[in-house]
């Protein structure tokens, strides 16, 4: 299994001047700027994420992340243990602008078709994306995705699918379920169209309306993203979603029943396991091989111990026929704390030179300064015992 590191959601706004507007009222007559619309746009993003995701990662956070921290009641008397998450994974926004689709890319479809406006090839879409995007450096557990907004002259904008001739609002660059376990490292792993309304010559409006019909298209969009984490678990996207299809997409819930929870723990249990197994296995073998240079500080010796300690407790667990989200939740608690022991500087082993390795850097340095002086040395001591034995003869 895999698991889910961090998600990326990018929107790019292809050219904010295009949804200017004139007539809102908004406090200044000349409507809403470009800057405005940014803003606008920037923060119906941030809500759409907050409501769409949100929700999402903090049940995930609960198998990713699983500690167990130590409390006492109120009387102070008996000490309890409690599962806490926190930091499981990570969430980042951004927001960019004017990244026009060239000409050649958008075509109008045709009056026998069913999906009217412009659309534009599920390839070439994916060209210009890789062909623009930076290109970071990822681990398989980390899933970026596009929220493309295309401009008035564009809109409303849709995908074709070369393969089937389907037209959607998604494109999926990377399987959501890779073969052998392993996630494709792609950027970005796929990307949604938001066609927002066009409020131009529209009165009576104010900024709360716009960002709120704006919320709820990216939204709407994010369902895809949804869908793409569902899939990456083993879900279902939806009852009747296809895979293969273009209109890939979620069922629009963000949170996640007791029962699917338990699905993806399950699924990820036996890699997980086998994980901290072998790397508390690395670290005891580099403790024995080097016990007598290596220092072990008493924070990493605790962040150690907590790792054993959360190892035993989930096996426990799985033991006692508990529910296995409670033990994949204890084995990523522990995984997380032999990951900060192997990056602790502490834990490394101090440099040893041997006096060999001394002698070949600082002999070709020294000794041509040395043998001079040396040699100087031997032929004044010499001349200094002539010049004596001569004043004793006479």
């Amino acid at each position: 299994g895999h698991r889910l590191e961090s998600i990326s959601i990018k929107l790019i706004d292809e050219n904010p001047a295009s949804h200017v507007t004139e007539g809102v009222n908004d406090g200044d007559d000349d409507g809403i700027t470009a800057k405005v619309h940014f803003d606008i746009i920037g923060k119906a993003l941030s809500s759409s994420v907050q409501a769409k995701i949100g929700p999402l990662l903090e049940e995930l956070s609960f198998i990713y992340g699983g500690k167990i921290e130590a409390y006492s009641d109120a009387s102070g008397m008996t000490e309890r243990s409690a599962v806490k998450t926190e930091n499981a994974m990570s969430l980042a926004v951004h927001l960019s602008a004017y990244l026009p689709l060239p000409e050649d890319f958008v075509e109008l479809g045709k009056d026998d078709e069913t999906t009217s406006g412009k659309y534009v090839s599920s390839k070439g879409l994916a060209n210009w994306i890789h062909a623009h995007s930076h290109q970071p450096t990822k681990n398989t557990g980390d899933v970026e995705w596009i929220l493309f907004v295309p401009s008035q002259d564009n809109a409303p904008l849709t995908v074709r699918n070369e393969s089937n001739g389907g037209n959607g609002k998604s494109i999926i660059l990377s399987s959501p379920q890779p073969a052998g376990g392993k996630m494709k490292n792609v950027y970005p792993n796929g990307m949604s169209i938001v066609d927002i309304p066009n409020f131009t010559g529209k009165v009576d409006l104010d900024l709360g309306q716009i960002l709120s019909s704006y919320t709820v298209d990216i939204s709407h969009s994010l369902v895809y993203l949804i869908g793409y984490i569902r899939a990456m678990h083993g879900l279902p996207p939806s009852t009747s979603a296809d895979l293969s299809s273009l209109k890939y997409h979620g069922d629009g819930r963000e949170n996640l029943s007791f029962w699917e929870l338990e699905s993806i723990a399950r699924k990820l249990y036996s890699s997980s396991l086998e994980t901290a197994l072998f790397e508390t296995d690395a670290l005891m073998a580099l403790l024995h091989q080097h016990a007598g240079t290596l220092a072990l500080p008493t924070e990493v010796a605790h962040e150690l111990n907590n790792a054993t300690h959360l190892l035993r407790q989930s096996i426990s667990l799985i033991e006692k026929d508990f529910p296995v989200i409670y033990a994949t939740s204890l084995l990523h608690g522990s995984l997380q704390h032999l990951e900060s022991v192997k990056n602790d500087h502490r834990f490394f082993e101090l440099p040893y030179f041997a006096p060999d390795h001394y002698l070949a850097v600082f002999s070709p340095l020294v000794l041509p300064l040395l043998l001079p002086m040396i040699v100087g040395l031997v032929r004044e001591v010499k001349r200094f015992r002539e010049l004596q034995n001569k004043v004793d003869r006479c």
